[in-house]
């Protein structure tokens, strides 16, 4: 006889459910921040009291973004050329590295314009060719070299001309900046000051975008060109993006540190714990496009500890502590049982294993109760825990791990770390004991006590137990609702064998 059974569902309150399209979608407390709709580090409220385009990073087109402009070059976000000096603002900050608010950056009486693309003269220096006399002077007179210098044995550099700190700005241009001459990093972020100017960064803060994190650690992964980084290509330099990776957590709250050890830190990485579920799947956000970023760039994600054991469930390897990893209940192979994704590959940097890549592994739910199986301790919903459907101990009876240790604080037991799980199919069909809410009576010749009868999914899992006489739940409570059926049945089978005389196992 199969008898076949499903729990009844239990829903646990609160518990809000957000619909969005065809699917449904846990409902995750998230906090806003100031909305910059085009990511030019101006808000949308700040773009409308400078009169900014909140839909363009660049309103006036000059390769500079508005925020930068406004908070640190402070030109004009409307005008490509603030000083009218016939040089764009980011050319002046970027090629010339003459200052973009004045029409003659070195005062020799010549305009910085005319002084680069005429004249062939340093705009930042007011005697080129360094004997003794003025550019200004020069031109009026008609002696001005047309490319500077002519004298095969220039004078020494003046002390303005000087570097001595070695990190690409002079000692005049590094008073004007308010930068130390003698320090190449003056404010020991981590980049030269040299580098800061020349990448639009702020010398003289450490921390531009204020996330916790100097901005030289939001650059040490700089490519093979000596290019910037920008993790999620929203056209803002880590150094400068309160959300480096875009998985709508900011760098401040995941750190530099590197969680799983794959040489991307948390904040630059998409899986910070390896275990193929992106973090924005698991911080609570929407990821429609599967793309591994935050959907809505003004969304900032709390992280969640669903099992609450102090490790929140983007770094967690076991996010409901219920023994199987998150990587294994999403439906990932974990050979060597360490609850990351095995045979890791990286070639992109983004963190994320290229084999789960782009959207990571799916956040499967199996019994459509709006938890996903990695959050879920029973995620067939059949009454009886995932811990002790994969043949684990809950002398507690809590759903959860006994005796829980995580020295590591990676959220995976110490004691089934590097243990390859084997969850059974007990009615081999295919589906394992976890995932299966369909049970089935077994009546075996014996077993290894000597006991009498098993009923249900994995003998004692489901049904009833009868061993040395004692009458077993998997719960461990002393009554099984499969029991009084089957004494139904066995005393249904003594009547009628009363009734019509005969006795069991003899013919007529």
């Amino acid at each position: 006889m199969k008898v076949n059974f499903k729990a009844a569902s239990v829903i646990s309150m609160p518990v809000l459910v957000l619909a969005l399209g065809a699917g449904i979608f846990p409902l995750q407390s998230v906090a806003q921040t100031e909305v910059d709709t085009d990511g030019d580090r101006l808000s949308d409220r700040r773009e409308a009291r400078y009169r900014t385009d909140p839909l363009n990073p660049d309103t006036d087109g000059d390769g500079l973004l508005d925020g930068p402009e406004v908070d640190f070059y402070k030109t004009d976000p409307l005008s490509a050329d603030s000083d009218d000096d016939g040089l764009s603002d980011a050319r002046e900050v970027n090629e010339t590295l003459t200052n973009p608010l004045a029409v003659d950056t070195d005062k020799d009486g010549i305009p910085d314009n005319e002084e680069v693309d005429d004249l062939g003269t340093d705009p930042n220096n007011p005697d080129t060719d360094g004997d003794g006399r003025n550019d200004g002077q020069e031109l009026v007179e008609g002696t001005l070299p047309e490319s500077a210098p002519v004298d095969p044995t220039p004078a020494a550099p003046t002390p303005a001309d000087d570097d001595p700190d070695g990190d690409g700005l002079s000692n005049e241009q590094e008073a004007v900046l308010g930068t130390d001459p003698d320090n190449p990093d003056t404010d020991s972020d981590g980049r030269s000051d040299g580098a800061e100017i020349t990448t639009g960064g702020d010398p003289l803060n450490p921390d531009v975008d204020g996330d916790g994190i100097l901005d030289g650690g939001e650059v040490v992964n700089v490519n093979d060109s000596g290019e910037i980084l920008d993790s999620d290509g929203d056209g803002m330099p880590n150094f400068s993006d309160l959300d480096s990776d875009g998985d709508g957590i900011p760098d401040e709250v995941e750190g530099f540190i590197d969680s799983d050890g794959d040489g991307v830190g948390n904040a630059f990485d998409l899986d910070a714990d390896n275990d193929g579920i992106t973090d924005v799947i698991e911080a609570g956000g929407l990821d429609l496009n599967g793309d591994g970023r935050v959907d809505d760039p003004g969304i900032q994600l709390t992280p969640v500890d669903s099992d609450a054991d102090g490790v929140v469930d983007n770094l967690d390897l076991d996010s409901d502590n219920d023994g199987i990893p998150d990587l294994v209940e999403t439906g990932g192979i974990d050979a060597n049982g360490d609850g990351r994704v095995d045979n890791f590959s990286d070639d992109n940097t983004d963190g994320l294993a290229d084999s789960v890549a782009p959207g990571g592994a799916a956040d499967i739910d199996s019994d459509a109760d709006s938890l996903p199986d990695r959050i879920d301790t029973d995620s067939d919903n059949d009454g009886l825990s995932d811990l002790v459907e994969s043949g684990g101990v809950d002398a507690d009876s809590d759903q959860l791990v006994d005796d829980f240790t995580d020295a590591n604080a990676d959220g995976f037991d110490d004691g089934l770390s590097g243990t390859l799980l084997d969850i059974p199919d007990s009615d081999g069909d295919g589906v394992n004991d976890v995932l299966d809410n369909e049970g089935t009576v077994v009546v075996p010749t014996s077993d290894s006590s000597g006991g009498g009868l098993l009923t249900g999914l994995r003998g004692s899992a489901i049904g009833c137990s009868v061993f040395n006489g004692s009458l077993l739940h998997a719960s461990g409570n002393r009554f099984d609702p499969l029991m009084p059926l089957l004494f139904l049945l066995s005393l249904l089978a003594l009547l009628r064998n009363g009734v019509t005389g005969r006795v069991p196992g003899r013919s007529k």
